[in-house]
């Protein structure tokens, strides 16, 4: 064929347009499923950190709240919180810190915060997740220390369960709310106001709102 006669039939104006067809084929199957080599476990360091806290093993600070103490670790709380950082290695570090030298143990008085709030923000700061609320012999909320009540953020089914009234729950999110904020501790709010979320009713709409929106 010519080369005129092609590019009269083919070019138009110039332009030469290709029709395609395109046909995708799927893996194929073998029928025989290949299991891997290694499994490897979900990350477990906060379970390890968890331990190391109740342990107490190196701890170098007590925190006094109110008659309870609590052992932690400068180098985690300051890992998780910027407040904690300053506190013990920035500007807000004080004169007898600086006098007992780096490797000294430390002791801090907690003021204005309950003990199972403090508990509350230790157990954040070593597992990134919410422990759940439980009632003891005389209704008063106290904090589980079984592992298999870890919850990502305490549900009204599970504090129900446990004796928890709706208002214990926002009661105490509330003031855990206060103390990550206090404490620039940023998941730990978010994780407050989301559980605050599922408290929320007609009755306390607008007092749940305030709460949120002064620590926002």
């Amino acid at each position: 064929m010519e080369i005129k006669t092609v590019e009269s039939k083919y070019l138009i104006n110039d332009c030469l347009t290709l029709l395609c067809d395109v046909e995708v084929v799927k893996a194929v199957k073998t029928g025989a499923t290949m299991s891997r080599f290694v499994t490897v476990p979900p990350p477990a360091i906060c379970r390890y950190l968890e331990q190391m806290l109740e342990s107490r093993e190196s701890c170098d600070v007590t925190f006094q709240v109110e008659q309870s103490e609590y052992d932690a670790h400068r180098a985690v709380l300051a890992a998780r919180s910027p407040v904690f950082s300053a506190q013990f290695f920035g500007p807000m570090a004080d004169e007898d810190a600086a006098a007992a030298g780096s490797g000294s143990r430390r002791n801090v008085r907690i003021h204005d915060m309950k003990p199972a709030v403090f508990e509350a923000v230790l157990h954040f700061v070593y597992t990134d997740t919410l422990p759940l609320p439980v009632m003891d012999g005389d209704s008063s909320l106290l904090l589980s220390n079984s592992t298999n009540h870890r919850r990502k953020r305490p549900k009204l089914s599970d504090v129900a369960a446990a004796g928890c009234s709706k208002e214990d729950l926002r009661v105490m999110v509330g003031e855990w709310l206060a103390a990550a904020d206090l404490y620039d501790l940023e998941r730990m709010r978010l994780l407050c106001e989301d559980a605050l979320w599922e408290t929320i009713d007609v009755a306390n709409a607008a007092a749940t709102l305030r709460l949120a929106d002064q620590h926002h």
